[in-house]
């Protein structure tokens, strides 16, 4: 108990009445290392003078240890100013006093570390600190000089005790680091103390107002990351799923043997496809309030082609309802604008699973696109029971849903459906009808394109498409989702290489160069982007085309990819349509659709 008490006497001498903190502790960390830097003089000094019997040693370890002392004398009687280049003089002359005795033994300028750490701890101001460090550079090359030009002639020790100073001084150089560790801890946790303590000064309702917004941040926070990480986690089965209700489809009018199983393929279908688009909508969500918004892209397409292939898609969805979806383009609708056909893809899709939810069953979802002055819209009216009124002004929140008795929503295709429209400065807005039901108009800028119309879109591959002479190798790890791609593929009649990660994958395209190459992204061994910069290494491989798949539709991950060499990015889960179309694309020979 005296011990501690002696102690901190001496730690804390030249603190009292100083109201300072910043002061307070810069005293304190200037005792701390002189008292410990002066008791590792002692101990090591003295024992280097009883193996070796050097006076030179004695002397210099007395010196240095009363110089340290005289340091801590300086806070008592308040000399601070003195006490500090006592403290940091003694550190420099001791290195290099020391540092040239037994430099045949130790690596002295290693504590220069130790110096220009207490340079920071000790001293203040940017110029006392500067003249400090500077001097450490002087006694360095002092210590190097005298390397050179004996002044301080080294003292020679016997073998055995050569090594026993030579680990006992790499010893002293660590605690001295050690300390100056410790100090900057416990100067980084009176920070922190100081933080707290000054925030809990803070008035009450500012406090109050702090703990909910953090407790909302970090639920929103969770709530992103969990729907970003499990929708990714999804989408892998889900491509499978997807994919077999695809080739089931292709299959269906003509086999007989699915006839019979018509209705369950195309309820199979329609619900993966819904799926497909609620774990759109919520990595969508989760980029928007992440901030990540991708670039607008726009690109010239036929009108009817876009919005008659969406219809077609989403007529399988209400058929199962006895819904029929009617298209009507207003005569004076261009025949081709300028927009970003993927966003506005995904605002139509969102809006017609809605009214599709909602509507009732036989009844009649109207589709309208029509002109107005220098913009365009787009209204789609279900025959529902109407939104309630208490919904109208939250009805485009994230999460504001009702339990439909056809499809259960997330909440999220509306609000999404919103924010894409503002991203293509358009607006959204919403109205009950007379009769029952809601109508849904989206306005946008008008962008005309005037070109021939091209031909209409189908939603499959075409049976007279021929790649015969084609080679592509599918790099897949779920020997499910290979079976998906090969039945569909080998529709094209192009020879199939199937490879399970990516070591295989660069193994089969050496034997046989491939025509193009759809790599997956994640997989055990080698992952798709280490395999990607691998392929554009090897000077055969580097000009194949490669079409990378992946469940990760986040901004920066597709960014990557592409940079890493990838042609193309595919989504999981695959659309066999846009799969073709970027097959066809790198492969030469896509014929048209009909």
């Amino acid at each position: 108990m005296w011990l501690k008490h002696q102690l901190q006497s001496i730690l804390f001498s030249g603190t009292a009445n100083i109201t300072d903190d910043d002061q307070r502790a810069r005293i304190f960390r200037n005792n701390a290392v002189a008292l410990f830097t002066a008791l590792l003089a002692l101990i090591f000094g003295l024992y280097y003078y009883t193996i070796s019997g050097e006076k030179m040693i004695l002397y210099g370890v007395l010196t240095e240890a009363c110089c340290f002392f005289a340091g801590i004398a300086c806070n008592r009687f308040r000399l601070y100013t003195a006490a500090t280049i006592v403290v940091q003089f003694t550190n420099l002359l001791a290195v290099v006093y020391f540092g040239c005795l037994l430099s045949l033994n130790m690596e002295a300028s290693l504590l220069a570390i130790f110096i220009v750490g207490t340079s920071f701890l000790i001293l203040k101001d940017t110029s006392s600190r500067i003249i400090s460090i500077t001097a450490t550079f002087v006694a360095l090359g002092l210590m190097e000089l005298n390397k050179h030009y004996p002044v301080i002639t080294p003292i020679v020790f016997e073998p055995a005790t050569a090594l026993l100073v030579h680990y006992t001084a790499i010893l002293v150089i660590v605690l001295l680091s050690c300390l100056t560790i410790v100090l900057y801890v416990w100067q980084n946790d009176q920070l922190v103390l100081k933080l707290k303590s000054t925030t809990r000064n803070l008035k009450e309702h500012a406090i109050e107002l702090e703990r909910t917004n953090e407790a909302l941040a970090k639920a929103n926070l969770t709530k992103s990351i969990f729907l970003r990480e499990t929708s990714h986690e999804i989408r892998n089965p889900l491509n499978a799923i997807f994919g077999i209700s695809q080739l089931l489809m292709m299959e269906m009018d003509k086999t007989e043997q699915l006839k019979p199983i018509s209705k369950l393929i195309i309820h199979l279908h329609s619900a993966s496809y819904n799926v497909t688009q609620i774990i759109n909508n919520v990595l969508e969500l989760s980029k928007l309030e992440a901030g990540v918004l991708d670039d607008v892209r726009k690109d010239s397409f036929s009108i009817q082609e876009w919005i008659s292939n969406i219809i077609h898609i989403y007529q399988y969805v209400a058929d199962l309802k006895g819904v029929k979806i009617e298209l009507e383009i207003n005569l004076d609708m261009p025949e081709r604008m300028i927009s970003d056909k993927v966003k506005l893809t995904q605002i139509v899709n969102n809006l017609l699973i809605n009214a599709i939810k909602f509507t009732k069953d036989n009844s009649v979802i109207d589709v309208l696109l029509f002109p107005e002055n220098d913009q365009w819209s787009l209204a789609v009216s279900d025959q529902g029971v109407g939104i309630p009124e208490e919904m109208m002004h939250s009805i485009f929140d994230p999460f504001v849903t009702e339990q439909g008795a056809f499809i259960d929503g997330t909440g999220l295709g509306l609000p999404i459906a919103k924010r894409l429209t503002q991203l293509l400065y358009g607006e959204i807005k919403v109205q009950r009808n007379e009769d029952g039901g809601s109508t849904f108009t989206a306005t946008f800028p008008m962008e005309e394109h005037v070109l021939p119309p091209a031909p209409l879109e189908t939603n499959f591959l075409p049976d007279d498409v021929d790649y015969s002479d084609k080679v592509i190798l599918v790099v897949e790890d779920n020997m499910m989702n290979q079976m998906v791609f090969s039945n569909f593929l080998s529709r094209s009649r192009c020879k199939l290489i199937m490879a399970d990660n990516g070591q295989q994958a660069l193994e089969k395209a050496r034997l046989q160069t491939p025509d193009l190459i759809l790599l997956d992204m994640h997989m055990p061994v080698m992952d798709g982007y280490e395999t990607l910069l691998e392929l554009k290494k090897d000077p055969i491989l580097k000009n194949v085309p490669v079409v990378a798949i992946s469940a990760d539709s986040f901004k920066e991950a597709v960014d990557e990819v592409m940079q890493a060499g990838a042609n193309d990015y595919v989504l999981k889960p695959v659309q066999f349509r846009p799969l073709y179309e970027v097959v066809g694309k790198y492969l030469k020979s896509q014929p048209a659709f009909s």
